[in-house]
């Protein structure tokens, strides 16, 4: 449904690529102290994931 949201929990650091790759670039933002909307662009997913845990 275009207008629903779903939430569905997912075990933290389980080697799934999506959920590690969030992880790193949530903790990414908290150290750049981003505040409000921001737009990642990135084109190598390796690069990203070579981020520390925080």
């Amino acid at each position: 449904m275009k207008n629903s949201v779903s939430i569905k929990h997912v075990k933290a650091h389980s080697g799934i690529e999506g959920n590690e790759l969030a992880d790193r670039m949530a903790g990414q933002a908290i150290r750049d102290k981003v505040e409000g909307y921001a737009v990642y662009e990135y084109s190598d997913v390796n690069a990203v994931l070579s981020l520390s845990e925080g």
